[in-house]
């Protein structure tokens, strides 16, 4: 199917569910389809999904409240967001917008560490790794952590990971990483030497840190094919961010974060 005759089969489709639908030229058929997808879902009033580089490639809004958040012709950069352009709608975009998991296998499950990863992000990739969703996990992060008496983090990632039924011989560890750059880059050392035939990696963070994530994964670790699972716990989830103001804070931080890392050359600076 053409570009043209694709564009307007979706922009048709919307138009049964009450949708204006604005979708760039270069959107794949994946785009697209999730798009549907979350228009048939009914959980959101808009649709936002992914294509290359993790960057925001399509929008539906309700006919008769407003144009779509970026049309044909109105592209944005991420490094051109600034604190005024953070809407609610712009904010839940960036951070959420098709990085749902659904469901797809792996040749390994890559969990990022983090002050409380043992909490969120370890539990749901036992989880994963139980189901046969890959047969190897990775954990990654080096820094110590007061809330562990100061050991690192993939120390506690592993004895948690073990304590829900992981074999220790199905997990691997990489230990020098501080932040989520080196988690990639000493992660990618790690599959290297130990999983050469690796290609898949299902990527485990928390929800709101898995655009920054995906991006910096791209950015460092080129080659492999992510698939994001974000977590959706805490309070800064995609179905609970708004209800406080502490995660409220927490998104339009990781927003401004996504626009700095673009303007810094850490992350591809993905059009809107």
């Amino acid at each position: 199917m053409s570009d043209k005759a694709r564009n307007g089969w979706c922009e048709r489709f919307a138009g049964g569910f009450g949708y204006d639908i604005s979708i760039s030229p270069r959107v794949s058929k994946r785009a697209r389809i999730l798009c549907v997808k979350e228009m048939m879902s009914g959980r959101r009033e808009y649709c936002v999904p992914t294509a290359i580089k993790g960057g925001i490639t399509a929008a539906a809004v309700p006919f008769g409240e407003g144009q779509p958040l970026f049309g044909l012709e109105d592209f944005m950069r991420l490094s051109d967001i600034t604190g005024d352009d953070l809407t609610e709608e712009l904010t839940e975009l960036l951070l959420f917008g098709g990085l749902d998991y659904t469901g797809e296998r792996g040749d390994l499950i890559l969990v990022l560490g983090s002050r409380k990863a043992r909490e969120y992000r370890v539990p749901e990739a036992a989880r994963l790794y139980r189901e046969g969703r890959a047969e190897r996990l990775l954990l990654t992060g080096g820094k110590r952590q007061a809330l562990y008496d100061m050991r690192p983090e993939y120390e506690v990632m592993l004895e948690t990971a073990v304590g829900l039924g992981v074999p220790k011989e199905r997990i691997l560890t990489e230990d020098k990483s501080l932040n989520t750059a080196e988690n990639m880059s000493f992660s990618r050392e790690v599959i290297e030497r130990e999983l050469p035939l690796c290609r898949r990696i299902i990527l485990v963070t928390t929800a709101y840190h898995m655009r920054r994530s995906l991006l910096l994964a791209e950015k460092h670790m080129a080659g492999y094919e992510f698939i994001p699972c974000p977590v959706q716990r805490g309070s800064t989830a995609r179905d609970n961010w708004r209800l406080s103001e502490k995660g409220r804070r927490t998104a339009r931080k990781e927003c401004m974060k996504l626009a700095k890392y673009a303007r810094n050359g850490w992350i591809d600076n993905s059009e809107l």
